[in-house]
């Protein structure tokens, strides 16, 4: 009998630890399967949603995660990207956030800080979508270093939020806000040039100029001068941008203008706010500035879908060469 109760405890004990280990093993598997939709949203069409997390048999307190990749099961750091496993570690992060307060009535607080460093633009805007469409009934704080980030969280997130820059801070009085407005608002919103000077409006919109002429050369596959010494700017990329837009008859059937409008409006860029003239009055008008901001605000407007939260920029269609069109194919031009 002395040895029966010692016996009976740990099989007692082996039980409650399988039991557990069997509970553990169900959260993480929900928690799993959120995480693999989230994932899907950010990375969609690229079948690599495929992660799983296992709690160890052999072990008191441990857990694996595994992924599939090209039918070749191991931990994620061995194939994945760095952004990939950006990614991959926000979605499990906002699935066990989503899984912990599914159906609880309570205040719901979400903090997200800087944590994305090398995702691309379109990854970004989906996964901005992902916390508007999944966690609406949280209020977020989203601290981020990365402008582009910023502007794609603003399009598409859009009024119902505040936004606040902190321009720096110190030990005694704390951070120092500024105006958030971004070189998106000064293009988009015309409400956000008041007060603001005609070159720092020009400024601004070169400077949106140059980020959005670089999105499009990529993506409808403009050859370009090659550049080693210098990174390309509005010079070198704005002219065979526009006659490719030109000779693509069914942007040109859409956006009949839009070419010969910038064509008349981008001297502005070069005359105020991207070089010193020495001239002690600018010649540039209010009104001409507003008309160069307009057409390149009209480019982006043509070039970004703003239907179906896509939010993506136009492409080469990988099935016709001769087919533009953003990721929901909401927005497209044709032959």
């Amino acid at each position: 009998m002395a040895y029966r109760v010692p016996l009976l405890a740990e099989k007692l004990h082996a039980h409650a630890q399988a039991a557990r280990k069997e509970a553990v093993q169900k959260i993480a598997d929900r928690v799993t399967q959120i995480a693999n939709e989230f994932y899907d949203k950010v990375h969609p069409g690229e079948g690599i949603a495929t992660s799983k997390l296992v709690v160890r048999q052999a072990a008191s307190a441990s857990m694996l995660l595994h992924a599939t990749f090209h039918g070749q099961e191991a931990p994620p750091l061995k194939y994945y990207s760095e952004s990939h496993l950006d990614t991959l570690g926000l979605c499990f992060f906002l699935a066990i956030r989503k899984l912990e307060v599914a159906g609880v009535s309570i205040f719901k607080l979400l903090l997200i800080d800087d944590v994305l460093h090398s995702v691309d633009a379109d990854h970004r805007t989906r996964l901005a979508q992902l916390l508007k469409d999944n966690f609406e009934d949280h209020q977020i704080v989203l601290v981020t270093h990365d402008k582009n980030f910023y502007d794609r969280l603003r399009a598409t997130l859009g009024s119902g939020y505040k936004y606040i820059a902190i321009s720096s801070w110190d030990i005694d009085s704390g951070p120092h806000l500024s105006d958030p407005s971004t070189d998106l608002d000064r293009v988009l919103d015309p409400a956000t040039r008041v007060g603001k000077s005609h070159d720092d409006i020009a400024a601004a919109g070169g400077r949106f100029f140059e980020w959005l002429l670089k999105d499009l050369t990529e993506r409808l596959e403009v050859p370009l001068v090659a550049r080693f010494t210098h990174p390309h700017d509005i010079g070198s990329m704005w002219p065979p941008l526009a006659a490719k837009l030109s000779k693509h008859k069914g942007f040109t059937a859409a956006q009949p203008d839009l070419v010969k409008k910038l064509n008349e409006n981008v001297w502005v860029r070069n005359k105020i706010g991207a070089h010193n003239s020495g001239e002690a009055a600018s010649p540039v008008t209010p009104a001409e500035v507003t008309e160069f901001v307009d057409s390149v605000a009209a480019l982006y407007k043509a070039a970004i879908c703003s239907a179906n939260k896509c939010g993506g920029t136009i492409q080469v269609s990988k099935d016709n060469k001769d087919v533009w069109r953003c990721g929901c194919s909401q927005l497209q031009y044709g032959p």
